[in-house]
């Protein structure tokens, strides 16, 4: 097949063999109920397809309490511009995640933080809400209230990660922590990108001028 393939001819190869698509082809084409859901490196593709279809809905909660019972949070979730429930995001767009916490007693210095994670486990950032110095929240927090971060990292290649995220007091003690209930969700199935190889789809400034004296 490669040699076929390294001929300058085009192959179509069809297949439920994800090992196959992976070692044999470049680009993939991901087709669910007669529809193109997404299009792009193999690799990506292939993630994409086995994270969405090995979902296992029994390992997500509703709700997460701390370990002391004086936070209830709501499990996280994406929204968009509208600020509606959204799963999957267009490559290019900046995801956000809102937390809703209701808090039964007061804490001081209470800190989020969450973590994007490949899916063979690079760590790709982490990010703590009192890194951002704009940010301000009561302390001590009480109540009920709503916390939204915004993901701005515009060149993030299509595919699907995994988010880690946690709540911490005053003393760092871990209140909650969370892996595998959540995931970011990037597709692209606009025409192909030249340069789509890498965490980064980024494309630098590119400029031409001529050498005339």
């Amino acid at each position: 097949m490669d040699e076929v393939a390294n001929s300058g001819r085009t192959i179509l190869f069809v297949s439920h063999n994800m090992g196959a698509i992976k070692s044999l082809c470049h680009k993939a084409i991901l087709i669910k109920q007669g529809q193109v859901e997404m299009i792009g490196p193999s690799a990506k593709v292939v993630e994409h397809y086995l994270a969405t279809t090995q979902h296992h809905a029994e390992n997500v909660r509703e709700f997460i309490q701390s370990k002391d019972g004086k936070i209830n949070l709501k499990l996280p979730y994406w929204i968009d511009a509208q600020e509606e429930k959204v799963n999957t995001y267009s490559y290019g767009d900046n995801p956000t995640l809102r937390f809703e916490l209701e808090l039964s007693q007061p804490i001081e210095n209470l800190v989020i933080g969450l973590a994007l994670v490949t899916k063979d486990g690079s760590r790709i950032f982490t990010s703590h809400s009192n890194d951002d110095l704009q940010f301000k929240l009561p302390n001590p927090a009480n109540g009920k209230f709503t916390i939204d971060t915004r993901i701005d990292l515009p060149s993030l290649s299509p595919g699907v990660y995994d988010i880690i995220f946690g709540i911490k007091d005053k003393n760092h003690d871990t209140l909650i922590y969370s892996e595998d209930e959540i995931v970011l969700e990037l597709n692209y199935i606009r025409k192909e990108k030249d340069g789509d190889e890498g965490l980064l789809w980024h494309t630098t400034n590119w400029q031409y001028r001529t050498n005339v004296k």
